[in-house]
């Protein structure tokens, strides 16, 4: 399926979300990794806890040539996902893994790699026998089992470590890895200390208040194919944003930012360094955001001018100004603790997985500690290399020695978040071809011949070239040139003087004479609007349309001929080109009575560009009561091919459904809303909106409803089990016998049903009434809900009586 790219216009709602994310007023918070911040507004008791004051680079570090990078030569990439998370988001996995073998630079092939996880050994095992096969790189996509690390260098923290999936010869001791028995040791074992792959992380289990495992990763996997596709872009900028504690390293590191962006935002003086200064710069047109500032897992730290007071960036400030940059390297010490849920969840997975953020890739740290030589990592980067390649060249060069002794309190808990495989600087996406099939038969009336077209612009208009993959299978094709009065043939294997079929289009309509059924395919574009020249007399013609209709054929056409297998030379002729309609595939003959030639005009889309007009007609009205067990929303629509429905819970304040794509026909649509995204006496947001290939998509279309709560009475029911064909249930009566019950299940619902049955026939009301309900409190019940099976477009009256 093509990915149709949903437009969905969710501000009224989004606007209720945000509102509510961006008042949280948070007094003190206790943190997974074992520090207790007591108080926002004091910096001196916030960063002495979490180890980050006078946290400056080693001066020996601070400044030297990149080293050199040898350009990768791609290899196999693993994704590695949860079982029961594939399940639900499959599709878009599938989507990622064909943007990943489509990179620009990197010839990569993926393998998806689906099963339970429950410990970082198995993973580390897959990965260990994947590299012997071959492996440069994994993607993991949902709760992959984190090893976690202790260290005290910067104070005593346990954090997890990705470098343990990216060393896959080192030795890992001291712990089992564990968050309650972490690793303290780090050595060779049979090989070295040094990454052998790179790794990324797509982890949302942490943000649920952003949304459900499967919307925030579908979403994020949206954005990649739109990157990738070309449809997502930025201008090749730069922002460079330096907080004051690190004045004198600012220059040398926007230095290095320039080895990739030689245009550059450039941030540092402390009057410029304030969280409202940095959030309205990511509402700008950015592609990298280097940003240099204190923080913890949900916050970001500003000092202030002398005299001043902090400023603070939340994680809920990120994603409630819809940030707009693609990539960032986030020099903020625990930044991208990606396990850290408390409080909003992680603030670098803010910038990826908030419902409207671009981010495609943040480079972090989960502990104290930051990248460092940047020149290593901006370096390979400049040259074409993935964000991952880089990732792995900086780490080799620097994991253990970038910053002297210190090296690994710096930087063992840098890690990727998001699709490494990702290069900066945008795409240009080629489009697959699309292709057209067309049955080509053997034998038969017609004696192996075949009058046929195509409706695209082929890749290559050779005839030869064409029809080659069906060459052994033909003996003979045949054209009519209209302007000239005469014909050209093809045949294999004649001498190229007589073969003058040279090329073949989308106007032309062939005979092809059959030794062998086949399938001719063509590869080629679809075209938007093609001019065919009819001359005068007789001409052989194609359809250049995808859809069958008359397509304004010009009124002065008298006569129509088309492939007849059983007619005089298996054509049939038409009288009344006014109301003929013309079928992709086929080929005609069409024939000017005038003296001068006509043009006719045809869209290949027909009239599917019109505007997609969706309604819903169930739930009838707003605040209509919907059944917790689960309901069908129905309605109608035009001009639309695709519909895309939406879920909204005001209850758990969270999309349950979100951009769910479906193909539709005729003139009616419906989509089963299930039970398990139901809640009880929650109040929900029903979307819609329909989509076509040239218009993209229509208006959004809303209806708001009440599930059923759980202390809902039921009153009455009747399943009719048990109750003999033709009859009715005891206590039940009827005006006519045209009213039983039928072993069938043609209203939607299950067998047994009640029918009404046709015969025997008359003019008259037949009525078919329930037993009396009794009910005390009548007087008092704010709503009666009547639920039934019926089938699609027949009418039917229900009326209740007291």
């Amino acid at each position: 399926m093509e990915k149709k790219e949903r437009k969905m216009a969710i501000f009224a709602v989004m606007l209720i979300v945000t509102s509510v994310l961006t008042t949280a007023s948070v007094v003190s918070h206790e943190y997974e990794n074992s520090f207790t911040v007591m108080d926002y507004n004091n910096h001196e008791s916030l960063f002495t806890e979490l180890g980050c004051t006078g946290l400056l680079p080693p001066n020996d570090t601070a400044d030297r040539s990149a080293q050199p990078y040898d350009e990768s030569d791609g290899g196999l990439v693993y994704i590695v996902i949860q079982d029961d998370l594939f399940g639900s988001i499959s599709d878009s996995v599938l989507s990622l893994a064909d943007n990943i073998e489509n990179r620009r630079n990197t010839p990569y092939t993926v393998e998806i790699i689906d099963g339970i996880w429950n410990t970082h050994s198995e993973v580390r095992g897959i990965l260990q026998d994947g590299y012997n096969e071959g492996l440069v790189g994994a993607i993991l996509i949902g709760d992959i089992p984190p090893a976690w690390y202790y260290k005290d260098g910067f104070g005593p923290e346990t954090f997890p470590i990705d470098l343990y999936y990216m060393d896959l010869d080192g030795e890992w001791g001291g712990g089992e890895g564990t968050e309650s028995n972490p690793f303290t040791t780090h050595i060779d074992g049979t090989g070295d200390v040094e990454p052998e792959i790179w790794v990324g992380r797509l982890y949302t289990k942490s943000l649920s208040g952003l949304g459900s495992e499967e919307y925030l990763i579908d979403r994020y996997i949206e954005k990649v194919d739109d990157y990738s596709r070309g449809e997502l872009s930025r201008e090749e900028k730069a922002l460079v944003f330096v907080d004051n504690d690190w004045y004198d390293w600012a220059d040398q590191w926007d230095q290095d930012v320039g080895i990739l962006y030689e245009n550059r935002t450039f941030v540092k003086e402390y009057e410029d360094t304030n969280a409202p200064n940095y959030l309205n710069n990511l509402t700008k047109d950015y592609e990298w955001v280097s940003l240099f500032a204190h923080s913890n897992p949900e916050l970001h730290v500003f000092y202030p001018e002398e005299g001043g007071s902090n400023t603070y960036a939340y994680n809920t400030d990120i994603s409630g100004v819809d940030p707009n940059p693609l990539f960032y390297n986030l020099f903020c010490c625990s930044g991208a603790e990606y396990t850290y849920s408390s409080n909003g969840g992680y603030i670098a997975g803010h910038y990826l997985f908030s419902p409207s953020a671009s981010g495609l890739v943040t480079v972090g740290s989960s502990k104290t500690g930051s990248m460092l030589q940047f020149q290593d990592f901006y370096t390979p980067l400049s040259q074409g290399a993935g964000i991952g390649e880089a990732f792995k060249h900086w780490h080799i060069l620097n994991g253990q020695t970038g910053a002297g002794a210190d090296s690994r309190d710096w930087f063992y808990g840098m890690n990727i978040l998001g699709d490494p495989t990702l290069e900066t600087g945008g795409y240009e996406w080629e489009d697959e071809p699309t292709t057209f099939d067309i049955p080509l038969d053997a034998g038969g009336e017609a004696d192996g011949w075949n009058f046929v077209s195509f409706n695209l612009i082929p890749l290559e208009t050779s005839f030869e070239t064409i029809v080659e993959d069906i060459s052994n299978n033909y003996n003979k094709a045949m054209y009519y040139h209209a302007d000239d009065g005469d014909w050209y043939s093809y045949v294999p294997g004649r001498a190229d003087h007589f073969n003058n079929l040279d090329t073949w289009d989308h106007t032309m309509g062939v005979w092809i004479r059959m030794t062998s059924s086949d399938i001719l395919t063509v590869e080629g574009s679809e075209p938007t609007v093609t001019d065919i020249t009819l001359y005068p007399g007789w001409n052989m013609v194609g359809l250049p349309s995808d859809t069958a209709g008359n397509h304004g054929l010009p009124a002065e056409v008298d006569k129509i001929g088309y492939f007849h297998a059983s007619a005089t030379y298996n054509l049939a002729y038409d009288y009344n080109p006014e109301s003929f309609s013309f079928e992709p595939g086929k080929g005609y003959w069409i024939h000017n009575p005038t003296a001068g030639s006509l043009i006719w005009s045809i869209e290949y889309l027909g009239e599917t560009d019109e505007e997609p007009v969706v309604t819903i007609t169930y739930p009838a009205n707003d605040w209509d009561t919907v059944s917790a067990d689960g309901f069908l929303a129905e309605g109608t629509h035009e001009h639309s091919t695709w519909m895309s429905m939406s879920v909204y819970d005001y209850g758990e304040d969270e999309w349950v459904i979100y951009d769910d794509q479906f193909q539709v026909d005729g003139s009616t649509w419906d989509y089963w809303v299930p039970s398990d995204v139901l809640t009880a006496g929650n109040d929900i947001a029903i979307s819609v909106l329909g989509y076509n290939a040239d218009y993209g998509w229509g208006e959004q279309v809303d209806r708001f409803a009440t599930v059923e709560d759980a202390g809902t009475t039921i009153l009455f029911e009747e399943d009719f089990t048990g109750v003999s064909a033709g009859e009715i249930p005891a206590g039940w009566s009827r005006t006519h016998d045209n009213w039983g019950v039928s072993d069938t299940s043609r209203a939607g619902g299950a067998a047994p049903e009640l029918e009404f049955y046709w015969s025997p026939s008359s003019e008259d009301t037949f009525m078919c009434y329930t037993p009396a309900i009794e009910y005390d409190d009548f007087a008092s019940c704010e709503r009666i809900l009547v639920t039934f099976d019926h089938p699609e477009n027949e009418s039917r009256v229900i009326s209740m009586r007291k």
